[in-house]
C-alpha cells in the first residue's frame, strides 16, 4: 500500500491518518471539526455575486430544527455560504416553501440536496416531483453517508475552500458540536449531541449543501 492509498483509507483526515499508521491515540469522543479551522474560514461577508447555487435541507424529526442552508460555489471553487433558515417541528407545507425559496429566481439552485431518512422520505420524494429528479437529491442518512458528509466538511474547512459569516452563530455551533464516536464494538460514527436545540442540524445541512456542490453536472431540469 502506498502513502496515496493510506490517505484515501484516512478520507484525509491526518488525526485518523495518525491513529491508522503512525500509531497515535485518538479520543473516542473527539471534536471533529478543527475549532482553528472554522475560525480561518469565518469573514463578516460571505455574499458572493458570481457563481451557482447549491442548497441542503436537513429534514427535522420530534424536536430537531429542519434547516435549509444555501452556497454559492465560486470560479475558484470556494463555496460561500449565502442563506440559511431554521423551522422547528416542521410540517410539509414548511419544507416544501424553504425548497421553493432555493429554487426561487433569487437563488435558483442547481441543486438541492435534502435528507430522506424516515420522515425526510415522503417530502423528498413529492419536492422530486414538484421540481424535479435532476434538480432534488434524496440522502438517506446511514453511517457510511454521514461519514463521507463529515469528511467532506473536514476537507472543505481544512483546505480553506469555504466561507461561513461570523453572524451565523447557530451553524458555527452546530458545526462544533459534530463528534468522531468510537462505539465499543470500534465502529466510528459521525453524529452530535441532542439538545432542545436540535442535532447538529444547520451542520448537516450545510454538509449537504456542500454535497449538492460535488456532484456531477446535470443539465436536464424538468418537472416530473
Amino acid at each position: 500500500v502506498n502513502i496515496e492509498d493510506c490517505w484515501k483509507l484516512a478520507r484525509g483526515d491526518e488525526r485518523i491518518f495518525g491513529q491508522l499508521f503512525r500509531c497515535a491515540f485518538i479520543d473516542g469522543q473527539l471534536q471533529y471539526l478543527p475549532t482553528e479551522a472554522l475560525d480561518a474560514c469565518t469573514v463578516d461577508d460571505t455574499y458572493a455575486y458570481d457563481g451557482v447555487c447549491y442548497a441542503g435541507m436537513d429534514v427535522g424529526r420530534t424536536n430537531d430544527r429542519t434547516e435549509l442552508v444555501i452556497v454559492r460555489r465560486d470560479a475558484d471553487g470556494v463555496r460561500w455560504t449565502q442563506y440559511a433558515e431554521s423551522c422547528k417541528r416542521t410540517a410539509y407545507q414548511d419544507i416544501e416553501r424553504l425548497a421553493a425559496l432555493a429554487f426561487s429566481a433569487t437563488w435558483n439552485v442547481k441543486r438541492l440536496c435534502i435528507d430522506a431518512t424516515g420522515m425526510g422520505a415522503f417530502p423528498a420524494e413529492q419536492l422530486q416531483k414538484r421540481f424535479g429528479r435532476m434538480r432534488v437529491e434524496p440522502v438517506q442518512f446511514t453511517a457510511q453517508s454521514k461519514e463521507d458528509l463529515a469528511t467532506g466538511l473536514y476537507s472543505a474547512f481544512t483546505d480553506s475552500t469555504v466561507r461561513i459569516p461570523a453572524a451565523d452563530k447557530l451553524l458555527r455551533a452546530d458545526l462544533l458540536s459534530i463528534r468522531r464516536i468510537v462505539t465499543s464494538a470500534g465502529n466510528v460514527r459521525y453524529d452530535a449531541p441532542q439538545t432542545s436545540d436540535g442535532h447538529g442540524d444547520r451542520a448537516w445541512a450545510f454538509a449537504l449543501a456542500l454535497h449538492a456542490c460535488s456532484g456531477p453536472d446535470r443539465r436536464r431540469h424538468e418537472v416530473s
